[in-house]
């Protein structure tokens, strides 16, 4: 397998993109929160895409009759790739925003990295080095920390509830990057990208008339419709571009390191906008969970240098 490159020189840019894409999507929760006691799940992921594909549509177009046929050599993947990250992840989400509070969806969510390299090594038949399996333990200690129960007085059931609603979109998630990771696609990022959110949205369609057929859109009030525009022109059509064209630089270890400025943007929002209180052992349970994976991803970075 070809090793990852070092982060200097013509790295900077895919770099940029790499922290731009978890930043953005540290909005998410936030939004997704404000949004979700008011409006079904199945609806406000297919709105949200369907403004990504609004934003994307002057140049995707092109781009989808340009790489015809690469798209068309592509389409199983791509369609792996939109039931996973158009359909299902966003979908999971804000299912569970409904009930989970923005600061403790952001700490669950920082459970990613681990599950990836986990998931990533399963993928690879071979056991994960020492370092990162200490790593792993590190950070999984300060998910621990994060979610304990003397957190705002939840008990060991209010932890489990957590935990079962917030599980189903950390793997999707972690599946869908390691695929866009693996899955080698001839289709260029932008084509790609498109395609994907079509298949997605002809999908959740479906959904939307089956899951919730009784919702009106006349309902949604004008904050409402801001809050949802910024999900798809923000959340989803930038964050996910940005995304998939930074993964085909960085290697599975290196990217969800990245995926720890998720929790730490979406808790300082969540203290910004929604007046959300951090407590010690949330900041404390973060640190630990973002210092063991940039320790992991640094000793990578040294051992490409050598």
């Amino acid at each position: 397998m070809k090793p990852a490159p070092a982060l200097r020189g013509p790295v900077v840019w895919p770099l940029l993109l790499l922290v731009s894409a978890p930043a953005l999507w540290g909005g998410n929760f936030v939004v997704g929160r404000y949004l979700s006691p008011d409006i079904p799940a199945a609806w406000l992921n297919f709105l949200c895409w369907s403004n990504a594909a609004l934003v994307i549509a002057p140049l995707g177009l092109q781009a989808l009759i340009t790489h015809w046929r690469p798209i068309q050599a592509d389409f199983g993947k791509l369609t792996v790739l939109a039931l996973l990250g158009v359909v299902g992840f966003n979908s999971a989400l804000y299912a569970a925003l409904k009930t989970v509070d923005t600061s403790d969806a952001a700490i669950g969510f920082a459970a990613t990295p681990i599950v990836m390299v986990l998931i990533n090594s399963l993928l690879m038949a071979r056991m994960p080095s020492l370092n990162t399996m200490m790593c792993c333990l590190f950070a999984f200690a300060g998910t621990v920390l994060a979610f304990h129960p003397a957190v705002a007085g939840k008990g060991p059931g209010d932890v489990w509830r957590l935990a079962m609603l917030l599980g189903p979109p950390v793997v999707i998630w972690s599946v869908y990057s390691l695929c866009l990771k693996h899955l080698r696609l001839n289709t260029p990022p932008l084509a790609a990208f498109f395609a994907q959110v079509l298949i997605g949205l002809l999908v959740q369609a479906g959904i939307v008339m089956l899951a919730a057929p009784e919702f009106a859109l006349s309902g949604i009030d004008p904050g409402s419709v801001v809050a949802i525009g910024y999900l798809g022109v923000f959340a989803a059509a930038v964050a996910f571009l940005c995304w998939q064209a930074a993964l085909r630089t960085f290697s599975a270890a290196q990217a969800s390191m990245a995926m720890f400025l998720v929790p730490l943007t979406s808790l300082l929002r969540a203290w910004a906008v929604l007046g959300e209180r951090l407590s010690v052992r949330q900041v404390a349970g973060v640190m630990m969970i973002f210092s063991g994976v940039l320790y992991l991803h640094w000793n990578q970075i040294g051992r490409n240098n050598a």
